[in-house]
């Protein structure tokens, strides 16, 4: 049976054109999912108004903050599959959503991330997520703002309201099925430089298994400013170290910054 319709969505404020990554990934979704509708969320047929976090992040055109509130308000409002604009499919996609009403997975054993994301139409779980917007304000009384990224907040929700355990494993609460990271993350053997690669050869940096469906660039396309000493900090990290102790780092500077993420 077939909860998830077949549709994507793409979420795209700021009207900046695609990169040459971005179009290759829209590319490989028209390509191995021919049949889905791809639905393109922006200024012209989104209320940006409609929501005070949502206006305030526009506004200070932090582009990847809309996005998480939007990608979630179509997955509630209409269903479907929310992908990434970096997120290029290796295969269809249909096996892995069949007889289910949310599927989501692992970016590694302390997240949950939204680079790919499934759900029925007014699923319970997105609702709670969304509600999270609820009376928030991207903007602080200080001025300052809320950097506090989606895959934390979303993982910080879904162990503290429906009991979902850390863990790079397949797990499944209610009608919520979590994949493991190497479903819809796989984990990058290096972090590249995408504007001076052949894009049609780094799949070879990503450890692809059979059971991977996608593969997550990660290359900030949302981000309004790479030249911050903290963005270039979080780059060089990303670069060096292992995943075992990223994670580690993730896990101490999540809990007193909120803000790791190239955003």
């Amino acid at each position: 049976m077939r909860y998830i319709p077949k549709k994507i969505h793409l979420i795209w404020f700021g009207r900046n054109p695609y990169s040459k990554i971005v179009e290759k990934c829209i590319a490989s979704w028209h390509e191995y999912c021919p049949d889905y509708e791809v639905k393109i969320w922006n200024e012209d047929n989104f209320d940006i108004t409609s929501n005070d976090y949502v206006k305030e992040a526009y506004e200070a055109k932090k582009w990847a903050f809309v996005s998480d509130y939007v990608r979630l308000y179509a997955l509630y409002n209409e269903g479907g599959v929310y992908i990434d604009s970096d997120v290029e499919l290796l295969k269809n996609i249909d096996d892995v959503l069949e007889d289910k009403h949310v599927v989501t997975g692992y970016s590694s054993s302390n997240w949950i991330p939204t680079g790919l994301m499934a759900s029925e139409e007014s699923n319970p779980w997105i609702k709670e997520l969304l509600s999270y917007y609820d009376d928030r304000h991207f903007i602080k009384e200080d001025g300052s703002y809320d950097m506090k990224v989606n895959n934390v907040i979303i993982t910080e929700i879904s162990q503290e309201k429906f009991n979902f355990k850390p863990g790079d494993m397949f797990i499944e609460i209610g009608n919520v099925v979590l994949f493991p990271q190497t479903y819809f993350h796989p984990y990058p053997k290096r972090r590249l430089d995408y504007s001076k690669v052949d894009l049609d050869k780094v799949k070879k940096y990503f450890k692809i298994t059979e059971n991977s469906y996608c593969i997550h660039y990660g290359t900030s396309t949302l981000v309004s400013n790479k030249n911050t000493v903290m963005y270039k900090i979080k780059h060089f990290i990303r670069l060096v170290f292992p995943q075992f102790v990223i994670e580690f780092l993730e896990r101490i500077y999540f809990k007193y910054f909120h803000s790791w993420g190239t955003r």
